[in-house]
């Protein structure tokens, strides 16, 4: 991903999930009721919220296609 691209991730991800992208940052996990409660999200190297899952498992040598990004 580009660098203008991962800046823009990171703008969008904070306007739309303020409190997550927080809790993230401060090593905090989410409450069952939050909306990402039931799945494994998480702050990548680069600071973009992204998701784990079953692509994890796959032979995928690119990141962004085993760990999507998390958009609103």
């Amino acid at each position: 991903m580009r660098w203008a691209e991962k800046i823009w991730l990171r703008k969008v991800q904070q306007d739309s999930y303020p409190e997550e992208v927080q809790m993230l940052q401060n090593g905090l996990l989410f409450d069952k009721n939050n909306r990402f409660g039931k799945l494994d999200v998480f702050l990548g190297d680069d600071g973009v919220l992204r998701m784990r899952g079953r692509t994890i498992e796959a032979p995928l040598q690119v990141v962004d296609a085993a760990n999507p990004v998390v958009l609103d």
